[in-house]
């Protein structure tokens, strides 16, 4: 490890080293200082002298080797900036004014480019210091201009793009000044999302921009691209695909995996593929689903029409958005500022709470600012619904709370949900927000406990209740009741049901279907698709805010790649020839969610009501039958895990409306008294009271 050293406060300095320091000069002037050991590899200096953030602070140690050290935990005190920041065009005085926060020593110029020249710099400019920030004032619109920062300090050169910047060049090289406001779509100022009457009335659904249309099955033009969701198209069965079929399935929101511009692929390079949670320019989108990726505005246009097209067709949009941490260091964050928004451990490495290193400190004043700023850019510029935030422990209880608060007087019916987990330890101070800490805060956590229960932890062999595991009919009855505290036997993390989101399965770790068929090892496949049913119909028949992974409802695969986040598209594409082949299990999906949407007893909104509505009546032996007590009816559910055909008795004439993986819409047909359920399904039937006076 290289030594450094970070600035706590004006007198306070950690330095991450082995040896000891011998000298320390500011600005070139030796300070007194004391030194005592924090750590086997670590020093806690205390100055004589006071220090301040713009001044060049160097260690000296005795085999002529020297350190800087890096203003982070001073800045917190009195040098951070409340206000705007990244770049403003005045077109009525055709003016343009570049805004950084860089409160270091280092020297920062502003070069500016022509697109079709990025080779050679136009002009260059000097941001000076202006109270907390720096500034660079140009007598002209520049908008359409290309431009980077050139950093010169700590002894070194970098070049670096804007942090607060929304346009950017084929593989962010350069920030592009762009007036995101006069590049829109058709109608856009009277676009909006669906309304919601409450958040359990949503129905996800999480997809990739690639998985979603790359196919060849989905019969697209636009493969990989945002201008698929702008597309009518059908497979070779004329079947509808993509934008249709999301409409025929009946889901309320997209969940777009991260459109956010992402670091690991070419932009250049049509089929280059990854999830994208190597996060680089926040408030830009990717550009590698854009027709154009060398062209700024593409991008931006396309993505606003992908958006567009859904609010057209009454489905919200979900972005995935990963604050968490960073590709690497090769950044602006750690360009402008050096290790300011990085956690780092006692030993002086940076914290990998996310596994993928490089963790952002999300409680920092500036950090947090430009968490919140970047989250706001998205809902005021393309009028996104909500948010799925990754790795959301990472964020602290706090910052969490101010980014719900701050969000919700934005748009008081913005979406937030999460994973309550981080993906490794984790050096932060505050508290991890963790499943129970939404309580009440009206978010949402993805429940993995039900996911466990269904079909067992989701890469090994372990089988879940649909799959054959007895003794897990307790735990899925926690899902079904929303996770709320029901019982002192069925207690959950939330409050309200509100808090939880309901699933089977996700874009990590293996499809729905791959770990069936690893964990039911000698079993038909025709066993594994009702499993799969089952579990798809438990997630939709439970309290609390139901989520499915694209192409669950036509039995996706991926080849068993339990972690494809850079798998060739082959193994990530929707193949919706599945459509076809598992039409049982899709059409049972459509129109459970369409029960679901039309049935406001699976939809209940309080915990109050579920304790007063809902009742266990039998969760064992693979089996588990609950009634939901409406004002006018009683609606019947009945899981059964078995191999086996049973019945189960409950008095009163019912009108069946699934049995055996299908929809019953004859209205006359009915069962009194006893109720069949067929091996590794699902029924449900309704009661109306009217009927029964």
């Amino acid at each position: 490890m290289k030594p450094f050293g970070v600035i706590d406060s004006v007198k306070t300095i950690t330095l991450f080293s082995q040896e000891e320091p011998i000298k320390i000069s500011i600005d070139g002037h030796s300070v007194e200082f004391t030194l005592s050991k924090k750590k086997d590899h670590s020093y806690t200096i205390k100055l004589i002298q006071e220090v301040k953030p713009e001044q060049e602070t160097v260690i000296y140690f005795s085999n002529n080797y020297w350190c800087y050290a890096y203003p982070v935990g001073i800045l917190d005190h009195k040098y951070f900036f409340k206000g705007e920041l990244g770049v403003t065009v005045d077109n009525e005085k055709n003016q343009t004014e570049f805004k950084i926060w860089a409160p270091g020593p280092q020297e920062v110029y502003l070069e500016l480019f022509k697109l079709d020249k990025l080779e050679e710099m136009n002009e260059e400019f000097h941001f000076k210091r202006k109270g907390k920030i720096r500034t660079v004032f140009v007598e002209r619109n520049l908008t359409g201009y290309a431009y980077r920062f050139r950093i010169e300090g700590y002894g070194t050169r970098f070049y670096s793009t804007d942090p607060y910047g929304v346009a950017a060049t084929r593989n962010g090289t350069h920030s592009v000044v762009f007036e995101q406001d006069k590049i829109i779509p058709e109608k856009w100022e009277i676009d909006r999302g669906p309304a919601l009457d409450s958040f359990v009335d949503c129905m996800l659904y999480e997809t990739h921009v690639k998985d979603f249309s790359s196919s060849w099955t989905g019969g697209l033009k636009y493969k990989g691209e945002y201008k698929s969701f702008t597309e009518h198209s059908q497979n070779r069965f004329e079947q509808d695909t993509a934008l249709e079929h999301l409409k025929e399935l009946g889901i309320t929101h997209v969940h777009l995996m991260p459109v956010q511009d992402f670091k690991s692929v070419d932009e250049g390079i049509p089929d280059t593929y990854n999830w994208g949670y190597d996060p680089f320019l926040y408030n830009v989108p990717e550009g590698s689903y854009s027709t154009e990726p060398e062209n700024p505005e593409k991008r931006i246009i396309e993505l606003k029409e992908l958006i567009k097209s859904l609010h057209d067709n009454n489905i919200g949009v979900i972005l995935d958005v990963v604050y968490n941490h960073t590709y690497d260091l090769d950044n602006p964050f750690q360009k402008l500022v050096p290790f300011y928004y990085y956690r780092i451990t006692e030993d002086g490495a940076l914290s990998n709470g996310s596994g993928c290193g490089d963790e952002i400190a999300a409680e920092r004043i500036m950090v947090r600012h430009f968490i919140i700023h970047s989250l706001k850019h998205w809902i005021r510029h393309y009028h996104i619904d909500g948010f799925r935030f990754d790795l959301m422990a990472l964020f602290g209880e706090k910052t969490m709370k101010k980014i719900v608060s701050e969000l919700r007087n934005e748009k008081n019916d913005l979406i937030i949900y999460g994973e309550p987990w981080m993906a490794s330890f984790s050096s932060m101070k505050d508290k991890p927000f963790l499943k129970g800490s939404q309580k009440n805060l009206n978010i949402a956590v993805f429940n993995d406990e039900l996911r466990d229960s269904l079909k067992g932890p989701p890469d090994n062999e372990q089988t879940g209740f649909v799959s054959g595991a007895y003794g897990k009919e307790l735990d899925v009855c926690k899902g079904i009741l929303g996770e709320i505290s029901y019982s002192a036997l069925l207690k959950g993390f939330a409050s309200e049901p509100v808090e939880t989101i309901n699933y089977g399965s996700a874009h990590d770790n293996l499809t729905l279907v791959d770990k069936l068929i690893k964990s039911s090892k000698n079993v038909a496949f025709k066993h594994i698709l009702r499993m799969a049913g089952l579990a798809l119909g438990i997630v939709l028949t439970s309290q609390g805010i139901p989520f499915l992974h694209s192409g669950s409802e036509m039995c996706r695969t991926k080849l068993m790649d339990n972690n494809s986040y850079r798998s060739k598209k082959l193994v990530n594409e929707i193949n919706y020839l599945g459509k076809y082949h598992y039409q049982v299990l899709f059409d049972y999906v459509k129109k459970l969610i369409a029960f679901r949407k039309n049935e406001r007893l699976l939809r209940l909104k309080t915990a109050d009501d579920i304790r007063s509505r809902v009742k266990i009546l039998h969760a064992a032996n693979q089996l588990i039958a609950f009634v939901i007590n409406g004002d006018d009816k009683e609606v019947l559910i009945i899981h059964n895990a078995s191999h086996y055909k049973t019945s189960f008795n409950r008095e009163g004439k019912w009108h069946l409306k699934f049995f055996d993986f299908r929809a019953i819409d004859d209205s006359s047909y009915m069962v009194e008294n006893e109720i069949e359920v067929t091996p590794i399904s699902s029924t449900i039937a309704v009661k109306e009271y009217r009927e029964e006076a």
